[in-house]
């Protein structure tokens, strides 16, 4: 009788920490969304900042389109770092509700909102900076 008890204790002890092992993975994929978003924010703040700090040199002189393009692209990326983060708390709450259901159903949904989102404005930059050298 013993005998079985052990094994009973030892699937569950081995479930659990399937189950944590589950959850620990979907924190460092949450953890990676994020760490993504600050460089995107990052990106976006020296793209703003950058053209903030060639004002001076510029006095008198007419700013190109570049340069105040470069204001929007940089805000446009600390939209889409945002964007991302709220994407990611989205999934995270979802997968973690699957993990606890015990079924897994696989949504692509918002990988697919997400990458159409990183090519407009990777299609958008470029075409303002072709436009406006």
């Amino acid at each position: 009788m013993e005998r079985g008890k052990n094994k009973e204790n030892h699937r569950s002890i081995q479930g659990d920490r399937m189950h944590i092992r589950e959850h620990l993975s979907n924190e460092r994929t949450f953890l990676s969304w994020i760490r993504t978003a600050i460089t995107i924010m990052g990106l976006g703040f020296i793209l703003e900042k950058f053209s903030f700090y060639l004002s001076p040199f510029k006095k008198g002189i007419e700013l190109s389109p570049a340069h105040l393009m470069s204001n929007y692209l940089g805000a446009a990326l600390n939209v889409l770092a945002g964007i991302v983060i709220l994407l990611a708390v989205i999934r995270f709450q979802q997968t973690r509700r699957q993990i606890n259901e015990g079924q897994y159903i696989t949504s692509i949904t918002l990988n697919f909102i997400l990458a159409a989102i990183i090519i407009l404005v990777t299609v958008l930059a470029t075409f303002l900076l072709t436009m406006f050298p």
